[in-house]
C-alpha cells in the first residue's frame, strides 16, 4: 500500500532513519500486518520516498508498505494516526501503483520563508531550477528538478549566499513526475501545475 503523510513542526528535525524507526514502532502498536524480509535478520517491508533534509517540513511525503493481509485503506490511516502526533500525520492510503516512488519522481516544489526581506537570487543555478516565484516579501516558491547529481534544496540555498540565520523555514509541498509539461503525483494521478504557480496555490 502507498501512503501519503505530512511531517511538520519540530518533527522536521527528525532524520530519515529516525522517522523510519518511529514508523516501525507505530506499525507494531497499531497492529498493522506488515510483511518481513527473509534471512537471519528479517526487516519490515517498508520503502520511504525521497528523504527530506533535516530541518525541512513536508506537506505530502510518501511511503510504501507491504502487508500480509488485506486492509481497508482508511482503517490503516486511522490506526496509524492514533499512534502518532498530529505533526506526523497520514493523509491518504491506496493500493501501491506498479512503480517505485524514488525512480518515478523527478520534480519537487518548495516554499522558502526568509528571516529578513532579502532577495533570493539563483541565477547561476543550472539544470535543477525550473522556476522561482516571489510569493510575498519574505516567501519564495522554488520548482526544482530532482535530477541525478542535482544539489539538494539546502545546498542550493546556501550557494545563493544564504545561511541558516537567513532562513526561517523550508517546506516541501510535494514530489511529482514532470512529463510533457504535466505533473503526476506518486499515485499516478495528473495534477494542475498552474495552481502552484498561482500565488493562491
Amino acid at each position: 500500500m502507498r501512503l501519503e503523510y505530512r511531517k511538520l513542526g519540530s518533527f522536521r528535525f527528525i532524520s530519515h532513519l529516525d522517522w523510519l524507526n518511529a514508523l516501525k514502532r507505530a506499525l507494531r502498536r497499531a497492529s498493522i500486518p506488515i510483511g518481513y524480509s527473509g534471512g537471519f535478520s528479517p526487516q519490515m517491508k517498508i520503502s520511504l520516498g525521497p528523504p527530506l533534509p533535516v530541518g525541512v517540513e513536508g506537506l505530502r511525503e510518501y511511503v510504501d508498505l507491504e502487508l500480509t493481509e488485506v486492509r481497508v485503506p482508511l482503517d490503516v490511516v486511522h490506526k496509524l494516526n492514533e499512534e502518532l502526533p498530529p505533526e506526523l500525520w497520514f493523509l491518504r492510503c491506496e493500493s501501491s501503483p506498479d512503480f517505485d516512488i524514488v525512480k518515478f519522481v523527478n520534480f519537487s516544489i518548495y516554499d522558502v520563508f526568509l528571516s529578513s526581506e532579502c532577495e533570493l537570487k539563483l541565477d547561476g543555478v543550472k539544470g535543477a531550477l525550473y522556476k522561482i516565484i516571489k510569493l510575498y516579501p519574505k516567501v519564495y516558491r522554488l520548482f526544482l528538478f530532482l535530477t541525478p547529481g542535482a544539489s539538494g534544496i539546502v545546498k542550493l540555498l546556501f550557494s545563493s549566499g544564504l545561511s541558516w540565520q537567513d532562513i526561517f523555514l523550508i517546506r516541501r509541498l510535494g514530489i511529482w513526475r514532470f512529463e510533457d509539461g504535466k505533473i503526476l503525483n506518486p499515485f499516478g494521478e495528473v495534477e494542475d501545475l498552474d495552481k502552484y504557480i498561482d500565488k493562491r496555490g
